[in-house]
Formats: structure tokens, sequence, C-alpha cells
């Protein structure tokens, strides 16, 4: 993650680093240029790391591919030898739903695993829960490491506006922050977000966000001991999914779900946004939300006193996501049911059975067969 390495002591405010690294490597791509890593202290800084090293090195191997468009135009970037780098995405798993009446079904498991965990001396809570029922319910859900680069928070800021969308006015609203337990992350950003989360929960009576410390969110037993919530349980409960990051070398977590009929909420970055546009009907799906191509072409060279203008400028594009948001999430089980059969063929489009039948095979070969045919050619 070379734009959230720590940049004290230079010139670049942290809340810029990764506007700035993107808007660098463009530059060195499209300007052809040999390196990009002496552009600032912030850069050069991490040319020492091994990794980097590393990269600068791989023109010597045989063949080299990358998960999406944006980490092909850093290996370039990084390394001015590499002749030619292949984009192979990254697979996604297909999950199986049977319809919006099975949906409803996963989605009452989910709520009562909900409940159980659910802190019951939390007045927030308490007030949100009356008369709470799976029939209004829309469950949302982020899963992920709770890193600066994964903007978690922006997921905060797209509900503000979204939550007062007509569409989303009369519905309960449970927004879930799934992250692994006690693995190192920054407190003090953790900190941060739950502050966040207290104060989005005291802003109305039918949004709720939970922040859960257990990225696996394992089968949960009943009473008599019987496993019947699982990860893939809950993706057929969920009704959107997120993944808003400052920077993510492919993001595959937000897409997921779809074949489940789940809205996908992904940020322009990540390298899944350029692999799913291509495919047709992904609209209908997903929202590609771009928080970084405007900006730059507005305000880049950036300087600290840009962080106002950043702010006002945030605030239009979440405020513009929510209404896209708002448009395609459905109104009732016939859009639901159009949600759930687009989003199975989406997630077929990208499933491993295509991705390897599309880029390792080739006439009938194994790609690497036809690689070293081209070779003694």
């Amino acid at each position: 993650y070379i734009d959230m390495h720590d940049s004290h002591g230079t010139d670049v405010p942290k809340w810029a680093n990764g506007l700035l690294v993107r808007q660098l490597i463009k530059n060195c791509v499209e300007s052809k240029r040999e390196t990009v890593l002496t552009d600032s202290p912030f850069l050069r800084s991490i040319v020492k790391h091994p990794p980097v090293q590393f990269l600068q090195k791989i023109h010597l191997l045989d063949s080299v591919s990358a998960v999406s468009e944006q980490v092909r135009d850093e290996l370039y970037a990084f390394n001015s030898n590499l002749s030619m780098v292949q984009v192979i995405p990254h697979g996604n798993r297909y999950v199986e739903l049977n319809g919006v009446k099975d949906k409803l079904f996963y989605k009452r498991r989910v709520l009562e695993k909900l409940l159980f965990l659910a802190d019951k001396s939390d007045m927030d809570w308490n007030r949100f829960s009356e008369s709470l029922s799976v029939s209004d319910l829309v469950l949302s859900i982020h899963i992920s490491r709770p890193e600066l680069c994964k903007r978690l928070e922006r997921d905060l800021q797209v509900w503000h506006y979204l939550k007062e969308e007509l569409k989303f006015q009369k519905r309960k609203i449970i927004h879930l922050f799934i992250i692994p337990r006690n693995q190192g992350y920054s407190r003090r950003y953790l900190n941060d977000l739950r502050e966040c989360i207290s104060e989005i929960n005291k802003e109305s009576n039918h949004f709720y966000c939970m922040l859960i410390e257990d990225a696996q969110w394992p089968c949960y037993r009943d009473v008599k001991g019987e496993i019947y919530l699982s990860r893939d349980d809950l993706y057929r409960a969920v009704d959107l999914n997120w993944g808003l990051s400052s920077y993510d070398s492919y993001g595959l977590s937000p897409l997921e779900s779809l074949s489940c009929g789940a809205l996908s909420i992904i940020s322009a970055v990540s390298g899944s946004s350029s692999h799913i546009r291509k495919i047709k009907n992904s609209a209908k799906n997903t929202v590609v939300i771009d928080y970084y191509s405007n900006f730059c072409r507005e305000y880049v060279p950036l300087r600290k006193e840009s962080q106002k203008k950043y702010g006002a400028f945030m605030d239009k594009v979440n405020r513009t996501a929510a209404s896209q948001i708002a448009e395609r999430f459905p109104d009732n089980e016939d859009e639901q049911d159009e949600l759930i059969k687009n989003g199975k063929y989406l997630s077929r489009e990208i499933s491993w059975e295509n991705i390897v039948r599309k880029y390792f095979y080739q006439d009938g070969q194994p790609w690497h067969k036809k690689y070293l045919m081209i070779l003694n050619k």
C-alpha cells in the first residue's frame, strides 16, 4: 500500500497521500518517464523497501501479470524496463440463492444473530430496535481490515445522505463493519471510526451501525448446537456491500454477494472497478464512486490549504453517490428478483472458471504452453 506510507516530515498532507501517488504514477505512465520515485521525499523513502527493490528487478522474469490495470500501471512506474504486463483479474466465488423468499429467510437469521450480539445497554440500539422487522430491514455490510487506505468512514459519509433518500426514510437500516479481531491495526483509526459510528447512531431512529470484530463471521450455533449461519448466509441476506478504499489492488469482498442480488458499492481506484465495468449490464448491480479523477484534475498539485476544497468536493461526490444508490435500490420483489438474476450473470462472468478459461487456456491449450510455442517461434 504505497500511498499510505507515513508522510511525516514531508510536504504531503496525509489525507492526500492516495490522491497524490496515484496522480504521479498516472503522469509517469502517460509521459513514459523512467522513474517517478525521485519526485518527492515521500516517494524517495519508498524505494528503500525490499518489496519495491524486488519490483525493480521483475523485468528479468519470463512473464509478469497484474491483478488489475491499476497495479499494471504501478509496475510500469516502478520498473521502466518492463515490456509487457498481462492483466489477469481476481476470480469471484459464486454464492447460490434461490430467490427473494430465500433472501428474506437468511435476513431473518442474520437479524437473530445481531439481536444476540447487540449491546442491550446501548440506548441508541434500544431506540432503533423498537418495532424492528425483517420486511422493512435494509442490511448493509463492509468486510475489511481496519486500515486507513480502506476508508471505512466513507460508508457513513455516503449514508449521511442516503438514509434521507425517499426509498430509505421509512425503512430500518443496519450497517455492519466486520473487521479482524486484535490484528495490531491502528487503535487510533479504530477509535476515530467508533466515534463516527457513535455520532451517526445518534442522528436517526431508522439507521444503526455496528462494529463486529470478527472478520470470519463464524458459524453461529443455536441452543441445540446446530450450525446455521455462515459467511455465505450473510451474503445471501445483504442488500448493500461496500468497499470505498483510497487504494485497493483489486477489492474482491464487495463483489462476493453479487449473485445474491446485493448492490456492490466500490471505489473507482479499486482494481475490480475497471474489470466489472467492462461487463454488460454491470451498472444495474454496481455503483462505482470516483473520489479521485475530478479532484486531481481540479486541484493537483495538492497543497495543505486544498483540504477545505477537498471536503466540499467529497460532500458533492457522496451526495451524488447516494442518489445513484437510491436509484438502483429495488422498490419491490420484482425489482429485487431482477437484481438477483443479473447479479448471478455478473458473478458467473467474473468467476474463477471464466478467468482460467479466458486467461490460461487459448485455442484449447494451457496458456503457458502457448507462451512457450511463441518463444520457440
